[in-house]
């Protein structure tokens, strides 16, 4: 395998989400590199040539992000509107029905905080995978 060879595997086992170690592990056993050799290789290759790995890997995680965004401000608002309804109307705790909707509360509290962070994980996933289509 020659350098050119090498620098397309790299680009094409890093556009497919493969481990790091085991690309650099393959170029060891093909190119006969040590293990420094080789990890230097793929730093470089991916440093050379980010744009069309980040083309590569974009569909599937602009996907998931975007996945993840719109799922993730469905929870939220869905868990936001119990807080708003519970909070804007009078309720009495010494009822069932107020001891019931205290006791969800702690649900309603952890599912917020799961769709925020949906929301915060879609926006950045997708965000670092699109500025890397924009990085020289």
């Amino acid at each position: 395998m020659n350098r050119e060879e090498a620098t397309q595997f790299v680009v094409r086992e890093l556009g497919r989400h493969h481990n790091r170690n085991e690309i650099i592990v393959a170029l060891c056993e093909r190119m006969g590199l040590g293990w420094k050799e080789a990890e230097c290789l793929v730093l470089e290759v991916e440093s050379q040539h980010g744009r069309s790995i980040a083309a590569r890997q974009s569909p599937i995680i602009i996907v998931l992000g975007i996945g993840l965004l719109v799922i993730g401000m469905g929870w939220s608002i869905y868990n936001m509107l119990f807080f708003v309804d519970y909070f804007s109307s009078q309720h009495n705790a010494l009822s069932i029905e107020g001891a019931l909707e205290i006791r969800t509360m702690y649900y309603r509290a952890g599912s917020l905080l799961v769709g925020i962070a949906m929301v915060v994980s879609g926006i950045v996933g997708s965000w670092k995978t699109i500025s890397k289509f924009f990085n020289d």
